[in-house]
């Protein structure tokens, strides 16, 4: 059941620094963010960029010292980007929800694994 845990933090790490991958490009470029047929600033994606690098660097620090600190701020950055995840889907998939709601379902579920990984991170250590 353990090994269950850590391929899940595993899968999860992987998406969050895939997806802060994904935003770092618009960013960079200076795309605006669709948002309900207006363009909103880069700043939507910028949280995204930050939550991924610091969950990199937290799950480096992890897997080369095993140390309680680290666990504990990757588990509280996992579930902070769950929550942000959540906020960004709602808000991106909500206005346009008759033709996309089926990607909202996908990505609620999504950050719903992600948030139940992040707990389930955080209570290993205690």
């Amino acid at each position: 059941m353990k090994n269950d845990w850590l391929i899940a933090k595993i899968i999860v790490v992987i998406i969050i620094i895939s997806r802060g991958y994904y935003h770092l490009i618009p960013f960079m470029n200076q795309d605006l963010f669709p948002f309900f047929d207006l363009e909103l600033s880069t700043f939507w994606y910028l949280p995204s960029i930050i939550l991924a690098a610091i969950v990199l660097l937290s799950a480096v620090v992890l897997i080369l010292t095993r140390r309680a600190i680290a666990k504990k701020i990757l588990g509280i950055f996992i579930l902070t980007d769950s929550v942000f995840f959540m906020l960004y889907s709602l808000i991106a998939f909500i206005p346009q929800f008759s033709t996309s709601w089926y990607l909202l379902l996908f990505c609620l579920l999504l950050g719903v694994f992600e948030l139940v990984t992040g707990r389930r991170t955080l209570s290993e250590i205690y």
